[in-house]
């Protein structure tokens, strides 16, 4: 059965009784239907400009109270993706034509579990800026700087089932390497993307051999910059980096066919 504002009953029935179960259902329930709006917004069931759904309608299709409701549109406002307007209503805000980099920032952290779009995204980004820093890095890199590379590559060769360590070493070497290119925006950018760049790499050097790859093509990179090779510099950052997206790919694909198994045998 569809309802008003093209909100479904089985889109959220099984979500909430699943939070029920557990304990703090208050916050768990809350957190929930936040979420579910957030992503809603971000996906376009409600466009930019929009008037949002009330907090009454709200709570009827998702069957929850209006308490709730009004916790979860408040949390939308402070993240800036609503906008609340006395004596008209609530609206999606154009966020993608006004917000800043914090506003996506606060998006991605706001997330404890893994979306595969926006971690493909990230990937890509990671293309088109560090490519250009590896080449820059190889025409600027002194030996003092590539020392300091190799020690961070090997603090990771020694705990390599580390990944929470590895995740954190990992950030520290691209930081270092765009310091070394030169580029005060691109290290500006990745240092506001910190939490949510750790939170993602974690995911990524949890599968397997994942470390161990990236150590061999570390290992190249740095060798290309003691060489000023910035051509042999910039095709290994490519090739690292189109790896890693390919391979995240294929385990986010498997993970989202092993849901929908799982939901064809409910």
């Amino acid at each position: 059965m569809i309802l008003t504002f093209g909100l479904r009953t089985s889109d959220f029935n099984l979500q909430t009784i699943q939070l029920i179960a557990g304990d703090h259902m208050a916050d768990n329930l809350s957190d929930a239907v936040y979420r579910k709006l957030q992503k809603q917004i971000l996906d376009k069931t409600y466009p930019p400009g929009s008037r949002f759904p009330s907090e009454r309608d709200l709570a009827e299709a998702l069957g929850v109270s209006r308490v709730t409701v009004r916790e979860a549109v408040r949390r939308l406002a402070e993240l800036g993706l609503v906008n609340k307007i006395p004596s008209s209503g609530t609206y999606v805000r154009e966020f993608e034509s006004e917000a800043s980099l914090d506003l996506l920032v606060k998006i991605m952290q706001s997330r404890d579990s893994l979306d595969p779009d926006m971690l493909s995204s990230l990937l890509e980004f990671r293309r088109a800026t560090e490519v250009f820093a590896a080449r820059a890095a190889a025409l600027r890199a002194s030996r003092e700087e590539t020392a300091e590379l190799r020690a961070i590559l090997a603090e990771m060769e020694n705990r390599l089932e580390d990944a929470d360590f590895l995740a954190q070493a990992d950030y520290r070497f691209h930081f270092a390497l765009i310091r070394i290119s030169g580029n005060r925006v691109f290290r500006l950018i990745l240092n506001a993307f910190k939490p949510v760049y750790t939170f993602y790499t974690r995911f990524f050097y949890g599968l397997e051999e994942m470390p161990r790859r990236s150590i061999l093509f570390f290992r190249k990179l740095v060798s290309a910059l003691e060489s000023k090779d910035e051509l042999f510099a910039a095709y290994i950052m490519e090739k690292m980096l189109e790896y890693a997206e390919n391979r995240v790919k294929e385990e986010t694909d498997l993970f989202t066919r092993s849901l929908a198994g799982e939901g064809q045998t409910k």
